[in-house]
């Protein structure tokens, strides 16, 4: 049993039934959770959710309304655990970050790495597997 941190482009493309990656996502989700898995979610991939979902079309976002990110946040966290984030992320954070040299955008990604070493879980799914490179112990999948 593993326990899996949904990375935000994942959950974003559990709502975007429209778009090319939501049947492979959804498909690994319901494959891998039942009952073998549990998926997790961060504040911080709630944080970019909202972001993402709630940005107009043309500044590379969804457009929708913050009702819409109301509504798939909570379908969201049904079927995932949610943590909040631990009082040591910073340090933890810090850490990650001077240990793998990280840099730019990927302070992000070592954010949620820090996160996942809080709370013990071993994996991530992403749609961005290079984006996790850098990081040792963590399993990266992708659907």
């Amino acid at each position: 049993m593993l326990r899996i941190l949904l990375d935000t482009n994942i959950a974003l493309r559990l709502y975007d039934i429209e778009g090319p990656f939501h049947l492979q996502v959804e498909s690994y989700i319901k494959r891998r959770g039942g009952g073998a898995d549990t998926f997790l979610i961060a504040p911080q991939v709630l944080f970019e959710l909202r972001v993402v979902m709630t940005r107009p079309i043309h500044s590379n976002g969804y457009g929708q309304s913050a009702a819409d990110f109301t509504l798939a946040s909570q379908r969201l966290m049904r079927f995932t655990e949610f943590n909040p984030d631990p009082p040591d992320l910073l340090e933890r954070w810090l850490n990650i970050c001077a240990r793998h040299e990280i840099l730019g955008k990927q302070s992000h990604d070592a954010r949620l790495v820090a996160w996942m070493e809080a709370y013990n879980v071993e994996a991530i799914l992403t749609l961005n597997p290079r984006h996790f490179a850098a990081f040792t112990g963590i399993q990266v999948l992708t659907p």
